[in-house]
């Protein structure tokens, strides 16, 4: 939750307003009661629905829910994507100007491309450059980022918030900055990849870093907000603090007993670093 304060007739008055998050996808279940923001969600496609019918943006949209907790927030769902024909870079650039414009907070966006665009980069960078935190997913080629950067905009060099998955498919590398496990099963069926371990993420990451009070027996410190905390682990790799608990047992393994000195947590095999 954001407080913007304003100083009316010598008094201080302070207004609660919502994160809001912007999912640049395929549209959400329509159906759901999810928080909605004033601002106008979009399609973009030629179907002239926000319902997802291709059964990727409404899960994109659960998985930030039933992570976020009880932070005050609302979506804003960009339809960019459908099975029609169509351009989704185009839609992907209007809706990524429209999120700007409305001045969001956060944008997921779940998807992937194998081409350099000059156009998507500096939207993307346009969006950054606004303060907005932009978490993206890493891709499901087996590629390592490193020697084979050629999924964008995942291999732009911008500051996004990159997310792997444990699953053996998804690329990897110094690029990604969050590891979490995307399998789950969602009205009948089995969903993987990277698609769907952004938007845990996200959701996590928000909760944890504008709760008020944060504590844990990692050594969080109560009264602080924990703005970033990454694990290194194998392979260069990191993976979030705030996504660590649900991940694989292959990862947990690596979290032993731990020594607290100053702001430093030193195991065996990691480092974790904070930042307060």
């Amino acid at each position: 939750m954001k407080i913007l304060c304003l100083i009316l007739l010598f008094s201080l008055t302070c207004f609660a307003k919502p994160i809001k998050i912007a999912v640049i996808d395929s549209g959400y279940d329509t159906t759901s009661k999810i928080p909605l923001c004033k601002e106008k969600s979009i399609d973009y496609t030629s179907e002239k629905t926000l319902e997802d019918n291709i059964d990727h943006g409404k899960y994109v949209v659960e998985l930030i829910e039933e992570n976020i907790g009880d932070i005050d927030h609302c979506y804003i769902i960009f339809k960019v994507f459908t099975k029609k024909k169509g351009n989704p870079l185009i839609t992907t650039l209007n809706a990524i100007k429209q999120a700007i414009k409305y001045k969001v907070d956060y944008i997921n966006y779940s998807a992937d491309g194998g081409q350099y665009d000059t156009s998507e980069f500096k939207s993307w960078k346009s969006a950054i450059n606004h303060n907005i935190i932009v978490f993206i997913s890493a891709g499901n080629d087996k590629l390592d980022l490193d020697y084979a950067c050629i999924i964008y905009p995942v291999c732009y060099n911008l500051d996004f918030q990159v997310v792997g998955n444990t699953y053996p498919t998804s690329n990897y590398g110094t690029k990604i900055k969050y590891l979490q496990n995307g399998y789950s099963e969602r009205d009948g069926k089995k969903i993987n990849g990277t698609s769907f371990g952004s938007p845990i993420a996200l959701g996590r990451y928000i909760k944890n870093k504008h709760q008020r009070n944060v504590s844990s027996d990692e050594g969080y410190m109560t009264g602080k907000i924990a703005e970033a905390f990454y694990v290194q682990v194998g392979l260069d790799q990191q993976v979030d603090r705030y996504v660590y608990e649900n991940t694989s047992k292959d990862i947990q393994k690596y979290i032993g007993r731990t020594t607290f000195l100053t702001n430093i947590i030193i195991t065996q095999q990691i480092i974790i670093r904070w930042t307060f």
